[in-house]
This record gives C-alpha cells, structure tokens and sequence, in this order.
C-alpha cells in the first residue's frame, strides 16, 4: 500500500516530467518522422558518393525550420497560458522564443529568394532546431515548477 502512495505522489508531484515526455513524444517524435523516413528512402536510392551530402538533400527546403517553428510555438502558447511566472521570466523565455521564431521564418522565406546553399540551409536550421529545443524544454520545466 505505501509503494502505490509513493508512485501516486510521484506523478502528482513532477507534471513537468509527464508534460515533457507527452511534448517529447507527441510534439518532437511525430514531426521528425516525415524527415527521417525521407533520409531513410533517399539513403537506400542514392550512391555512397551521394550520401555524404544526404542531409543537405533532405533538409534543404527548410523543413526542420517548419518543425522549429511548431516547437517553438507550442513554448510560445504555454507561456502566455499560464499565470504563474514572474513578469521577468515570461519576458526571458517568452521574448526569446519569439526572437527565434521571427528568425525562423525568415530564414525559412529566404531560401528561395537567395538561393542560400544547402549546406548553409542544414546548418543554419540545425541551429535554430536545437535553440528552439533548448527554449522549448526549459519553458516547460519553468512553467511546471511554478504550478
């Protein structure tokens, strides 16, 4: 009787963890698939030569920067839900993630109108992609320590 107190407790003392697993899951997994199974059938169709500039072919039009944008607008809708941040961490994470959305989208316009390189477009979204991971992960544990 006392372990399933313990284990009750638990859940109803970290909503951080099951709202960080349920984010991880739902939010990151799901919206990487596409990406990965495109890395994956181009990987099997292309030669060795090729492979090696794999990750640009897949990610060059952007898409981990759309997958950054949907991160980092589900930060941006759990910020300005709660209630429960002081006003100086909700302009800190609240700020940035804007910050970082607005340079997301224009980056992600950009790339056609400037023919930016590949390579140039897979670093600059990896960039943005784990900011807006960074950002994301940490607005939830902010917000699920202040509930």
């Amino acid at each position: 009787m006392n372990n399933v107190f313990k284990a009750s407790k638990f859940s109803v003392a970290h909503p951080a963890l099951l709202t960080l697993a349920t984010w991880f899951f739902f939010s990151l997994l799901l919206s990487l698939i596409p990406i990965v199974m495109d890395y994956w059938t181009q990987n099997s169709s292309h030669s060795e030569t090729e492979q090696g500039n794999l990750k640009h072919i897949v990610i060059r039009n952007g898409e981990l920067l759309l997958i950054s944008m949907g991160v980092l607008g589900g930060a941006l809708g759990a910020l300005a839900k709660t209630n429960n941040l002081t006003p100086i961490y909700r302009v800190i994470w609240f700020g940035s993630s804007f910050l970082l959305a607005i340079f997301c989208i224009g980056t992600y316009t950009q790339i056609d109108l400037t023919d930016m390189s590949p390579a140039y477009v897979y670093e600059t979204s990896l960039h943005i992609f784990i900011g807006s991971l960074i950002l994301s992960v940490s607005s939830i544990v902010v917000i699920g320590k202040s509930n």
